[in-house]
């Protein structure tokens, strides 16, 4: 990459090493590259085919698979770190990138379903503010799969937490 002095051939090459450790599972290395990436390339993402708000949100996600996998080894602590941390990208996506494809729907859905596994590990308050956020997706419609998806999740959140009499309609609905 230090080689080249063309900064669109660069930053393409970053992205690639970037998802090459995403995709591999080493998340913790994925979030150093894309956080380069972005600090060293966010003024020729486009053009190498990676806009910097996409960097960003591969971190959010790498974050979200550090918590997950924190979460079922049972490492309560170091889930909720991590899923903070998704959460704090998701965030800093939709103040930084308002206009963004991925601020209108994804980063919504991914900060509610943040929420929702912190809720599923006896978070009270984390439940309520994923089924908050998933019920702004669904009034907003923005995106009809995010819409779908955030459905589906409000209906497992209630099923799981044994309120059939809500979770059956939503279920339903999701059929219409």
């Amino acid at each position: 990459i230090d080689g080249s002095r063309d900064r669109i051939f660069q930053a393409a090459m970053q992205s690639l090493l970037a998802e090459h450790f995403y995709r591999s599972g080493d998340h913790d290395r994925a979030i150093a590259e894309y956080e380069l990436y972005v600090d060293a390339y966010a003024d020729v993402g486009r053009a190498s085919g990676l806009s910097p708000d996409a960097a960003e949100y591969k971190v959010g996600r790498a974050y979200f698979e550090i918590a997950e996998g924190h979460r079922q080894a049972s490492r309560r602590d170091a889930a909720f770190l991590a899923y903070d941390r998704a959460l704090e990208v998701y965030e800093a996506i939709e103040r930084d990138y308002p206009y963004s494809k991925l601020s209108i729907a994804a980063t919504a859905f991914n900060a509610a379903l943040c929420y929702q596994m912190k809720g599923m590990m006896g978070d009270e308050a984390s439940t309520a503010e994923a089924l908050a956020r998933y019920q702004l997706m669904i009034d907003g419609a923005v995106d009809e799969d995010y819409v779908r998806s955030a459905l589906f999740q409000v209906a497992r959140i209630h099923y799981q937490g044994e309120a059939y009499g809500r979770a059956v309609p939503t279920y339903e609905r999701i059929l219409e």
